[in-house]
């Protein structure tokens, strides 16, 4: 689920008018932390394209007559250069690929906890813990505004034509993975701490034997192994 909310440009999805490069659209733009998809007419002719933030924006377009298309270049949004206007952008990035990255590791971990050595639950337990934490604080930074000028902007609001602050305006999937991987973080912590502190599968009985022949009698310890099953 992360992994689609990070690779896909689906953090918001809109459909109507748009402007890319100056030019102004009538379809539907879905844009990810990595770039932007869209599909419009544009006088008269169908135009559909992905482009990243910092590669080459291109419009592409076609008609009957063939196909034309208008580039430009792109914003290298990690730039110190550009960090008044495309910081929040660059931080979004990285924040998103660190929750990405435990996502994937707290996964791994629990998988290897639930088949392999019992410590290993006590690592995925913490690692999702870090996974769900970074999830939160990435949605968090996401549905944060900044005072410019005295008012309150969204950025991912203000990228779609929209005053609207909180939550990005037609937030998307991207959005709400985020959140989700909070909560699903959070809770495969809990059992995984949870089936670490349970036993490790073996119980220990004492039985008292009775030699007939000798008329002794003496303790004997056995250990019974039992499956103990991660969840």
């Amino acid at each position: 689920m992360i992994c689609i909310g990070f690779s896909f440009p689906l953090m918001t999805y809109v459909e109507g008018d748009f402007t890319i490069s100056g030019v102004t659209f009538s379809g539907r733009v879905g844009r990810g932390i990595w770039g932007y998809w869209y599909s419009g007419t544009f006088a008269g002719e169908t135009c559909s394209e992905y482009a990243s933030y910092s590669g080459e924006t291109k419009i592409v377009c076609s008609n009957n007559d063939g196909s034309s298309s208008i580039s430009g270049s792109g914003i290298a949004v990690c730039d110190s250069d550009n960090t008044a206007d495309f910081g929040w952008l660059c931080t979004t990035q990285w924040l998103y690929t660190v929750s990405f990255a435990l996502s994937v590791l707290g996964c791994c971990t629990t998988i290897g906890g639930a088949f392999g050595p019992k410590v290993a639950l006590a690592g995925a337990a913490a690692i999702n813990f870090c996974s769900g934490l970074f999830c939160m604080i990435t949605a968090s930074y996401v549905t944060a505004s900044y005072k410019i000028d005295g008012e309150f902007v969204q950025p991912w609001s203000s990228l779609n034509g929209s005053d609207q602050t909180g939550a990005p305006y037609k937030a998307n999937f991207s959005y709400a993975a985020l959140w989700i991987g909070w909560l699903l973080g959070w809770l495969c912590a809990a059992i995984c701490a949870y089936a670490f502190t349970q036993g490790d599968g073996e119980k220990r009985q004492e039985v008292v034997v009775i030699d007939h022949g000798r008329g002794e009698t003496f303790t004997e310890e056995r250990i019974v192994h039992e499956a103990t099953v991660a969840v």
